[in-house]
Parts: C-alpha cells; structure tokens; sequence
C-alpha cells in the first residue's frame, strides 16, 4: 500500500479506497504476481526449514539445502495453478523446471558466496532469523516541524526473510523481476518499502545493520540500506514523502501528484493510468495521425 501511494495517490485512492480493479481477461499460464507468488512460496518452505533447524548458511551445509529443495518444490509446484488461480499451458513442465533451476542457483549462492550484503554484514555464521515476519508497529516518522522523532505511523506488512549473528539483523526482500531499485527511490520517497522494513525491524528491537532486494533470476542485490550517511540520507527522505502522503490521505487529497514521470505516467505501467488527469493530460498534449496528416498537406500546399 506505502509503495503504491509513493507512485501515486489518485492511484492508490482508485484501489484502495474504490475498490476499482483492472478488468483482466483470463489467460493460459502464469502473470507476474502469480509467478512471484510461487517463488516466494517455495523460498519460504525451504528456509523456514532451515531456520527451524538452526542452520548456518555456509558451504558446508549447502547439500543440505539443497535436499529440502528437492524435498519441498515439487509439491508446491504441483498444486501451484490450482492454489494460485492459473492453467498451466503445455510448457509448464518446462516452467517447473526452470524455476527449480533458479532458486538452485539463489541458494547456491547464498551458501557459497560470501561478498553477499547479508554475508558481508554479519559474517560467515549467519542464519535465517524468521521468513514471512508479520509486523504491525509505530515507526518514527517527521511532525508539523520537520523534525523526527514526535510523529509515528502505523504500519503493517510482512518481511520475506531475516538473517542473524551474532544479535545482529539483515533484511532481505526477494524480487523475480530483473528491474534493479536503486537507493536514490527511496531518497526520492517513490519506493518505500525497505525504509519502511528497517524501521519497523527496528520498532520490533531488532538489530538491524542492513537490507537488500535480491533479484532472484539475475541474483543481483539492490536498494541497500546500512548504518551509514548514504542510507540515513534515503530514510529522512522516505520519512518526508510518508509523511506528505499520510497528511494529504488524512485530508482526503488524493491529488496525482507524479514524482517519476515516463512517457507522462508515474511508472511504465498503470492499471488507472485512464483515471488519472495526469496520463489524459498528456495523452491529449500527443499529435495525432489525423495531425500529422493535416501538416503533411499544408506543407504539400
């Protein structure tokens, strides 16, 4: 919901508050919610195990992993288009195993590599702290003055992974898309969403020293948040846009109010890009085929 109110807030007020969806006409295979959900689902079966057993993400346990994979995935997989409202087409055994490919790798790497945000921050003894943390806290946000420390928000979500040693916390969010989130959104106040992470880890008396996206397909980290200049610079910030968002909300403004305009819209694509003044306003600033006909023949004459 933060996120989709940074993007924008007439967007946020048509789905949220409206109850408007897109209509969507039913198609054969996975979308890209569906296929995210089903990474995530099997991601957090496998190390949820791994959490409970206590174990360190470290070479030497990496068959170990591994197995609960094997284990787990093909289950999952195979309830997959029923549980997550899908036909599989004639290429889903190919999917499955392409899938199963992917997350191989991710914990590959997680096991084996150690220049990783989560395993530069904590050290070779870290583990999975908790997957699919719920949280429902206060989080310090700015007051009338400008200041911090006086204003809270509420905030309720969920974090897909958190790893520990040594009393320290590492947040990581998985992302299937490829699409790198670079600090400087959330300078900006146009994504959220790991400011909001650390500061409710934070509000639960974690010990959070960092977070990351990680991109499960390229297995590339961005977004990164740590104890420094850089990253504090980028929670003031995201600070400021919640609490622009959380005052205009509170006095119904609901106003589109872009902050990251493409090709006149907040983001590539937007399912209430036809309600928003904005998108019409520049669709209707666009020459048309009929214009650029007529200026053809003046120039003809």
């Amino acid at each position: 919901v933060g996120s989709e109110m940074c993007i924008r807030d007439s967007r946020f007020f048509a789905h949220r508050m409206l109850n408007v969806e897109e209509q969507r006409q039913p198609d054969a295979g996975m979308d890209v919610l569906q296929r995210g959900s089903v990474f995530h689902e099997i991601l957090e079966t496998v190390y949820a195990r791994l959490a409970a057993d206590g174990v360190t993400l470290t070479a030497d346990n990496l068959d170990t992993a591994l197995a609960i994979l094997d284990a787990e995935a093909p289950p999952i997989l195979a309830v997959a288009p029923l549980r997550h409202g899908f036909r599989p087409t004639p290429t889903w055994a190919n999917e499955r195993t392409v899938i199963v490919r992917q997350i191989r790798a991710l914990i590959q790497a997680d096991f084996t590599t150690t220049t990783t945000p989560s395993a530069s921050a904590l050290g070779a003894q870290r583990r999975v702290e908790s997957v699919e943390r719920a949280f429902n806290v206060m989080i310090p946000i700015i007051d009338a003055n400008g200041t911090f420390g006086d204003g809270t928000l509420q905030v309720r979500g969920v974090i897909d992974r958190i790893d520990t040693a040594n009393g320290q916390h590492f947040i990581l969010d998985y992302k299937t898309g490829t699409t790198k989130i670079p600090l400087k959104l959330t300078a900006r106040g146009r994504n959220v969403q790991m400011a909001v992470y650390w500061l409710a880890a934070r509000a639960l008396g974690l010990n959070a020293v960092g977070g990351a996206f990680w991109h499960i397909g390229s297995r590339d980290f961005s977004g990164e948040i740590a104890d420094n200049t850089e990253s504090n610079e980028a929670l003031e910030g995201a600070r400021r846009r919640l609490t622009r968002m959380v005052s205009a909300a509170a006095r119904g403004d609901f106003a589109a109010e872009p902050n990251g305009r493409e090709d006149g819209q907040c983001a590539k694509h937007c399912d209430y890009a036809q309600l928003c003044r904005i998108a019409v306003r520049e669709r209707r600033a666009r020459p048309t085929a009929n214009d650029a006909n007529e200026g053809h023949d003046a120039n003809m004459e």
